[in-house]
């Protein structure tokens, strides 16, 4: 009999059943989570949450074997740069570039975004296969600044004078004026912000978005000033940009991004178009 309860129950309950006892040691203490009130949560042992989980869209993701966690923006020690949130804006940008898929942009003008675009091309040069960034900027000597700072990050660099009627001497062949169709790089996203208050006058702005038509530019991000209307320069600068009152009248965007600013009441806001979209007759 003893030989048969060891041979019969025994081995079955090692082989059939839960058993107390496992290469002699003790049961653990607790109970399965779900059993009686010192079950533990599952997910969690000793006192800690368990590591979170590394699915698409989680807090954390892994890169080169360290976590790393969830780009939500620049953040800007000053906070406002001329009256632009940098962290609202560069999450504006990013967020946008991803939902686009768009491996190559273009920032115009690129010199004074320089210090925060440097932070925020590692992540997306991760994040998107063959990532591009190309600077143009308004003069030859903001132009090597931006050299200076993102040298490891764009892959070209240009001038554009904001004035149609100037031109640059950074390269004899080629002619920098607004109104030259190959002026500006075929890209899948143009970037512009800061950029239309220094141009002098309507016919600057009418030159460039049809410059960058013809160029073959995917679609433009720029900053506009709603509410406002399109009055006379101030000085060699226009006071304010918005497309949707004359003499402009754009088609509604694509998107419409704010709360990028805080220069009440000429606050600005992220206008995202396809630019065959922009207005009839532009091209």
């Amino acid at each position: 009999k003893k030989d048969g309860k060891k041979d019969g129950k025994k081995d079955g309950r090692k082989d059939g059943k839960k058993v107390g006892k496992k290469d002699g040691k003790p049961k653990a203490e607790g109970k399965t989570a779900g059993k009686g009130g010192d079950a533990k949560p599952a997910g969690k042992q000793d006192g800690k949450a368990a590591a979170p989980s590394e699915k698409k869209g989680d807090a954390t993701t892994k890169k080169n074997g360290t976590a790393s966690h969830k780009f939500m923006g620049v953040a800007w020690k000053d906070g406002l740069v001329r009256g632009t949130n940098v962290t609202n804006l560069s999450l504006a940008l990013y967020r946008l570039i991803k939902s686009l898929d768009a491996p190559s942009i273009a920032v115009y003008p690129c010199a004074p975004h320089a210090p925060w675009l440097i932070e925020l091309f590692p992540v997306l040069d991760f994040e998107i296969v063959n990532f591009e960034l190309q600077c143009l900027d308004f003069t030859e000597a903001d132009t090597l600044r931006s050299r200076e700072l993102l040298a490891s990050a764009a892959t070209g660099f240009r001038t554009i004078p904001a004035d149609p009627d100037a031109s640059s001497s950074l390269d004899s062949s080629l002619d920098h004026s607004l109104v030259n169709v190959d002026v500006f790089p075929a890209v899948d996203l143009l970037f512009v912000w800061e950029a239309f208050s220094a141009f002098p006058n309507h016919r600057a702005v009418w030159a460039f978005f049809r410059s960058i038509t013809r160029a073959g530019v995917a679609r433009v991000a720029f900053e506009n000033n709603p509410g406002t209307v399109n009055e006379a320069k101030v000085g060699s600068m226009l006071k304010a940009l918005n497309v949707k009152r004359a003499p402009f009248y754009f088609n509604t965007p694509e998107k419409a991004l704010d709360a990028l600013s805080d220069d009440y009441p000429m606050y600005r806001e992220l206008l995202v178009y396809n630019t065959s979209l922009l207005r009839d007759g532009l091209s």
